[in-house]
């Protein structure tokens, strides 16, 4: 069965924390920090909070895979993302599959005989499986839409009016989509580096010279990095302090 609805602000503060974890520390792991947030405070099995998670950063792919096809037509260049397609392709597949044949992965990993992992792929399967309806993916699709709406008008009004890019909203929309994209993979903390690279050859499509698309990219990402990381701080300071006022 899938996991009921969890308290919105409980979501809020996990997401908060994912992003402040993920600034933190390398290859995404604010991802399973988020999960065991999640677990701990709605007393839920880990692998059933992972199974949440996974849905939203698979839409969360998706989502940014399209944009970046978008941007690749709209620019006229071979991004090579037809390879990004077909692994979504095949894991789509795999998940459908899973669904029709619930059996299939958890005997095939009680192969290994470690009975824990085996009830861990059981419980993970169940949660992401549930999920597998029209009206839950069509909400997963809506609520992805309107979060990445938001998140790249913040990053369209921030090229336009903060930087004072003389560019209209479909150039602004690329620059958005190609760092994005550069975010996709696990990399260092918070993406230092990997995010300024994107950001800046993006920039360099629309003319921008290389100082100031490096000088705008610095300042973009610490828009992103500084608030989060700090709100992400103040969540674990004060939820430490009840939790010793607790015991105490």
């Amino acid at each position: 069965m899938r996991t009921p609805a969890l308290p919105l602000w409980d979501c809020v503060k996990a997401g908060i924390l994912c992003l402040a974890a993920n600034n933190i520390f390398p290859a995404k792991a604010g991802e399973v920090i988020k999960a065991a947030w999640i677990s701990r405070r709605n007393e839920i099995p880990f692998a059933a909070a992972l199974g949440i998670v996974f849905w939203e950063r698979f839409f969360d792919v998706n989502m940014l895979l399209l944009i970046g096809v978008w941007t690749a037509w709209t620019l006229n260049i071979d991004s090579g993302l037809f390879i990004g397609i077909l692994i979504l392709t095949g894991i789509w597949i795999s998940l459908f599959f899973a669904k029709k044949y619930p059996a299939f992965f958890p005997a095939l990993f009680s192969k290994i005989k470690v009975n824990k992992l085996t009830v861990f792929i059981d419980t993970l399967q169940g949660e992401v499986s549930s999920n597998l309806t029209l009206k839950r993916l069509s909400w997963l699709a809506i609520s992805t839409v309107i979060v990445w709406t938001f998140y790249a008008a913040a990053g369209i009004l921030s090229f336009i009016y903060i930087a004072g890019l003389d560019i209209n909203i479909t150039q602004g929309l690329c620059i958005f989509a190609i760092s994005s994209l550069g975010m996709l993979l696990p990399s260092t903390p918070g993406a230092i580096g990997v995010y300024e690279a994107s950001a800046v050859l993006a920039l360099s499509w629309f003319g921008v010279d290389k100082e100031q698309a490096l000088g705008i990219a610095l300042f973009c990402h610490a828009l992103q990095f500084i608030p989060t990381t700090l709100l992400g701080g103040c969540i674990v300071f004060f939820q430490s302090c009840r939790y010793y006022d607790s015991v105490v």
